[in-house]
């Protein structure tokens, strides 16, 4: 898409923010790091360095957890069964075939995400609490399934693995110990790298709303088994590792309590946070050998630490990285001199206000009508000799009620396509035949000459069909810029791509920052950049709607009753960005109950009463149909009104 020669070289904000904050996180990771790898040059006994190598292993694995769990939203209660395929993987080769355990890591990994996606697969289209059942079921049959294949895995008498060595040389446990460190480090990274990637963000679009996931031109259960692909490499990659640095493994070490302890620690730790994972294994192995007294042990000590974690997660339900990250922001305002609360300025600037003035809303309508052209190629360069969205002779059944009729509509490149109708007449069912979110019984539906009747939301989306909706979809775990990222449809990268930060991902970060940022100021919504979209009033939500629909350089934008809830200077506003859309050549179709503003902004309207269309014309032709007064009106004999009708 082309941009501003200024816009095309200058670094996006969000880029410069993202950076900083990775940076901030990464040098404390180091030190971190640095300072447990020298722990056994300072005095760290030999229970220190193996308690501590343990939970960084498992730190890995919570990792993975806390991508399918805390980024992604799906609930998996198995995560120990990948952790045991890869360390069983790694200890059958490395005893049995003879093979280096570190070069026995590999098969350990790949085989972890095998049974990973032969467990998620089947289960992931059911998602849920079936999901859930499955992976739990998984926890408990992979060690079942250990313990019988005994001729190859020892069953439960256990099975050894080759310590760490290099050629001849076997590693001593300080050497190994930091090794684990490092590669702790190196997961970690991995998956800041994919938090902050455009697959992170659709991640998080998942765990919001399956829906507007789909509506940026992904696919829902595609993105669902990246994440517990992931996941699973993250198990297999921790049990690899812990097999050579344990030695003895049996059956027992792999539990149910295993996967059980993997998720409390993802909840206490915070789902979603990049310490979070580093935080909650850490209490939960490390808090009781280190904070608790040496005298309160056995079932006492049990009791005391589970009575510690319920009490973390009432006082810290967000977990323990959101209560730090607030402590931090509350020392740093301390220390600046401004209290413990965010000053007044902060406070007003998250208030959902417009405050533009008449001439302000103007200036944003002309900037939208000379930069959006630039910003919409598809658009711009469609073909115009035919229509860009046709739906023709469309039925759709629920059980026995006919919600459409052999309804059918056209939408046209530049022109606003206005659909009204009262409450049942079938208008919302249209738009989700029209959007791929339901399959008409017969009937089709073209878009751009194509017939995509049986096409997916997210093949529709990626084709030029854009959607808002009647409760505009905001991905809250999300900045502005990052909502209106998610649906760059440049360049997208591959998963592998954005774990190792590789070019293309690289690109795509880029351009579509600058993108998101172009289409923010085109809006007049420069302020939305950096502000968390939890944060956003009605009216920003519209607006960032908009922009994320926008963001796939559509052919068609399909808008759900967007004036509703605004106010009269925000409809003002929304009319100049819809009318501005359309100018750049997007078909835009309409639904909308106040008529009055449909008169105001629509080309042609298109009427439906019962799930037929009743009347296709001008605003004027169609407000004066006598099917349409009765629709509106019922069977009374007066003149068409002579005011607008507003809020029918």
């Amino acid at each position: 898409m082309a941009l501003s020669t200024s816009t095309a070289t200058a670094t996006p904000r969000h880029l410069v923010v993202d950076r900083r904050r990775f940076l901030g996180h990464g040098a404390l990771a180091v030190v971190v790091a640095g300072g447990l790898i020298l722990g056994p040059s300072i005095g760290f006994k030999t229970n220190d360095i193996h308690l501590i190598a343990s939970t960084a292993l498992y730190a890995i694995a919570v990792i993975g957890v806390n991508i399918v769990l805390g980024f992604a939203g799906q609930i998996t209660l198995g995560p120990a069964a990948t952790f045991a395929v890869g360390a069983y993987a790694g200890a059958v080769l490395s005893f049995k075939y003879h093979w280096n355990p570190f070069v026995a890591i590999i098969p350990g990994v790949l085989l972890a995400l095998l049974v990973g996606l032969l467990i998620g697969m089947p289960a992931l289209r059911l998602g849920g609490f079936y999901l859930a059942m499955v992976t739990a079921i998984a926890a408990l049959a992979v060690p079942a399934t250990i313990a019988i294949f005994h001729s190859v895995t020892g069953g439960d008498d256990g099975i050894n693995s080759r310590q760490f060595s290099l050629g001849s040389k076997t590693l001593a446990d300080p050497t190994v110990y930091r090794i684990i460190i490092v590669v702790t480090l190196l997961a970690a990274l991995v998956a800041a790298n994919l938090s902050r990637s455009a697959w992170g963000r659709w991640f998080r679009c998942l765990k919001v709303n399956e829906a507007g996931t789909a509506a940026v031109g992904v696919s829902v259960y595609r993105a669902k088994v990246v994440a517990f692909a992931i996941s699973a490499a993250f198990g297999g990659l921790a049990g690899a590792f812990f097999a050579p640095f344990e030695v003895a493994l049996s059956p027992s070490q792999f539990g149910f309590d295993l996967s059980t302890a993997f998720f409390v620690a993802v909840v206490i730790g915070g789902f979603g946070s990049a310490w979070g994972p580093i935080l909650g294994v850490s209490l939960y192995w490390l808090a009781p050998h280190y904070l608790l007294p040496h005298g309160v042990i056995g079932l006492w000590g049990q009791l005391v630490f589970a009575a510690v974690i319920i009490v973390v997660v009432v006082l810290v339900p967000d977990g323990l990285a959101s209560g730090l990250d607030q402590l931090a922001r509350r020392i740093w305002r301390m220390a600046r001199g401004e209290g413990s609360r965010p000053p007044v300025v902060e406070l007003l600037a998250d208030e959902p206000s417009d405050g533009r003035s008449a001439t302000e809303h103007a200036a944003v309508a002309t900037r939208t009508r000379a930069e959006l052209p630039g910003l919409l190629a598809r658009a711009v360069a469609q073909d115009r000799t035919r229509p860009a969205l046709v739906a023709r002779d469309v039925v759709v059944r629920f059980g026995g009620v006919v919600a459409l009729d052999g309804a059918g509509l056209e939408v046209e490149a530049g022109r606003i396509t206005a659909l009204i109708g009262p409450n049942g007449s079938g208008k919302t069912t249209l738009l989700n035949v029209l959007s791929g979110l339901l399959t008409p019984d017969s009937g089709t539906v073209e878009l751009a000459g194509a017939d995509v009747t049986r096409s997916t939301p997210h093949h529709r989306a990626q084709a030029g069909l854009a959607r808002t909706f009647q409760q505009p979809i905001v991905f809250t775990d999300l900045t502005g810029a990052e909502n209106v990222m998610a649906g760059d449809l440049a360049d997208r990268p591959s998963p592998i791509a954005v774990c190792f930060r590789l070019p293309s991902s690289r690109r795509h970060e880029l351009g579509a920052a600058r993108r998101a940022e172009a289409l923010l100021r085109a809006l007049g919504a420069d302020h939305l950049v950096e502000r968390s979209a939890a944060k956003s009033s009605i009216a920003d939500s519209r607006i960032l709607d908009l922009a994320r629909a926008l963001a796939l350089d559509p052919l068609v934008l399909v808008l759900d009753e967007p004036a509703a809830g605004l106010g009269l200077d925000e409809i003002a506003m929304l009319e100049a960005l819809v009318r501005a859309t359309a100018e750049a050549g997007v078909a835009v179709l309409l639904v909308e109950h106040d008529v009055a503003f449909v008169a105001r902004i629509a080309d042609r309207v298109v009427a439906l009463e019962r799930g037929r269309v009743i009347a296709d014309g001008s605003p004027a032709e169609v407000r004066a149909h006598p099917d349409v007064l009765r629709s509106y009106f019922g069977d009374l004999d007066v003149p068409a009104p002579s005011g607008e009708v507003e809020h029918a």
